[in-house]
C-alpha cells in the first residue's frame, strides 16, 4: 500500500499559509531556522575529510623535518671537507702520500675525515681527497678532490 500524501487546506475565512494536516514528514527546504543544522552523516563525512587531510599534513611536515636534517648535515660536511683542503693545499709542503683519518666538531656535530693524498695522473701534481661522513655513520656525505703542487 502507497503511503497517502498529506492533504493540505487553508485555514477556514483566510487566505494565510496552507496548513498541513496528516503525517507529513519536514524536508530539509522546510524546517526553516528552527530546524537547521547537519545530519550525523554530513558531520561523519566532514569530520573524515578533515581527518585525512590532517595525516597527509602531518606526514608532509615529518618528511620535510627530516630532509631539513639532512641538509643540514650535508652543508656542515662540506664545511669540514673544504677547510681540510684548504689546509692542505696552503701549507708549506705537501703532504705526504697515504690517508689520515680524523674527527671535526662543527655546529656541536662530530663529523669524521678521511684525507687520502697521492700523486696525480699528471707529473708534478698531488692529489689530495677528502671524504666526511658523521662520527657515528659509515654514509659517505661529502667527498671533494683538489690538485697542488708538491
Amino acid at each position: 500500500m502507497r503511503p497517502q500524501p498529506p492533504r493540505m487546506r487553508r485555514a477556514p475565512g483566510t487566505t494565510g499559509p496552507v496548513r498541513v494536516t496528516g503525517p507529513a514528514r519536514a524536508t530539509r527546504a522546510s524546517r526553516g531556522a528552527t530546524g537547521a543544522g547537519f545530519t550525523l552523516v554530513e558531520v561523519l563525512v566532514a569530520l573524515a575529510v578533515f581527518a585525512i587531510a590532517a595525516v597527509a599534513l602531518l606526514a608532509a611536515q615529518g618528511h620535510q623535518a627530516r630532509t631539513m636534517a639532512a641538509l643540514e648535515a650535508r652543508v656542515l660536511a662540506e664545511v669540514v671537507a673544504e677547510n681540510r683542503l684548504a689546509e692542505a693545499m696552503v701549507a708549506p709542503a705537501a703532504p705526504r702520500p697515504g690517508t689520515r683519518r680524523g674527527e671535526t666538531v662543527l655546529a656541536d656535530r662530530a663529523f669524521a675525515w678521511t684525507e687520502r693524498v697521492s700523486p696525480a695522473a699528471q707529473t708534478g701534481l698531488v692529489r689530495v681527497q677528502v671524504a666526511v661522513t658523521l662520527a657515528d655513520s659509515d654514509r659517505l656525505l661529502v667527498d671533494l678532490t683538489g690538485l697542488r703542487r708538491p
